[in-house]
This record gives structure tokens, sequence and C-alpha cells, in this order.
């Protein structure tokens, strides 16, 4: 029997930054895309409003109250 898994909203800390993991997704609340936090390369949402850096170690969002962070648990 498989487990079962959990998906939880994380807060956004401003000061710690955006989460990344393997375990942590980004979901664009204007388009809906859903995508991961450590991409293999360069990654926007269908509008571009999130985007993930992978080369420059970074991510973030144009519009940061439209970005919701998921964590699978």
């Amino acid at each position: 029997m498989k487990k079962k898994k959990n998906i939880v909203i994380v807060n956004l800390d401003q000061y710690d930054g955006i989460p990344a993991g393997n375990d942590i997704f980004y979901l664009c609340l204007n388009c809906r895309s859903i995508m991961q936090s450590y991409p293999e390369t360069y990654s926007t949402c269908k509008c571009g409003n999130v985007f993930v850096d992978v080369d420059a170690g970074r991510g973030g969002a144009n519009d940061i109250s439209n970005l919701l962070i998921l964590k699978i648990e």
C-alpha cells in the first residue's frame, strides 16, 4: 500500500526568500500553472508571472500576491 501524501501551502517569509526543493512547487494564481521549484532549465509559467532561473539560483514572481507555494509531505 502506498503512503498517502499531503499537499500543504507554505507561508512566504519575505526575509528568507522563496523556498525551493524537490518537494516544493509553485502555483501561479494568474494562469493556474504549476511548476517545479527546481527545474533542470530556466522556466516560467504560461503567463510569465512566476519564473525560476536555475543557473542564477533564483526564482520569483512579478506579482508575488499571485504566487502560491506548495509542498508535498
